[in-house]
């Protein structure tokens, strides 16, 4: 049996700021043709936080990019534990702590970072985001731009049942087809940190 993802589906609200409208309005540095956020520091702890076991995906994602806000800000690294990952995604689940007994249902993108603008618990402190906004999928410059400039995306996909093969052999994510299991979504959905692109 596939073990489902934890990135349920999209929701959209038209109040979310939109990163292209707000490019616009800046005078941007150039962004650079490649760029990792992961350089910034030797051996940058990017962690799965249980993601192999659980749908915690969103959460996950949330935990890499504050460890590598509180790196630029605070030129610390945090270890922020499996534990501090799992009891966020079961809270906001609405299901509490006790992480081995509640039920893997996946979180709204949208809604988790709303949450995240109120604070999550991790290494005994409580850190938030100011704002988020939405890039359209298709803007590879506003996807650069914010990946340079913010520390990364957190980015939603449409896995099909392939990539799930993909996975277990250790190859990339890649589109074979687009009907049958080649279908996006119908492994599930799963949300990463964006946190390089490349030419």
């Amino acid at each position: 049996m596939i073990k489902m993802l934890g990135k349920r589906p999209a929701v959209e609200d038209p109040r979310t700021l939109k990163l292209n409208e707000i490019l616009r309005l800046e005078k941007l540095p150039e962004i650079p043709a490649e760029f990792s956020c992961t350089e910034e520091a030797t051996g940058f702890p990017l962690r799965m936080y249980r993601n192999d076991r659980w749908g915690d995906c969103v959460i996950a994602a949330r935990a890499n990019h504050t460890v590598l806000f509180e790196f630029r800000e605070e030129a610390c690294i945090l270890d922020i534990a499996d534990t501090d990952v799992l009891n966020e995604y079961w809270k906001e689940q609405g299901g509490g702590t006790c992480w081995n007994k509640r039920p893997d249902n996946g979180l709204v993108m949208l809604y988790s970072m709303r949450d995240w603008r109120t604070g999550w618990k991790a290494c005994g402190k409580k850190y938030s985001s100011y704002a988020f906004g939405q890039i359209s999928s298709g803007d590879e410059d506003s996807i650069k731009a914010a990946v340079y400039l913010l520390g990364g995306v957190q980015v939603g996909l449409n896995l099909p049942i392939t990539a799930s093969g993909q996975f277990e052999a250790g190859e990339p994510w890649e589109v074979v087809s687009t009907s049958g299991d080649g279908r996006p979504g119908s492994w599930g959905g799963h949300a990463v940190w964006l946190s390089s692109y490349h030419l």
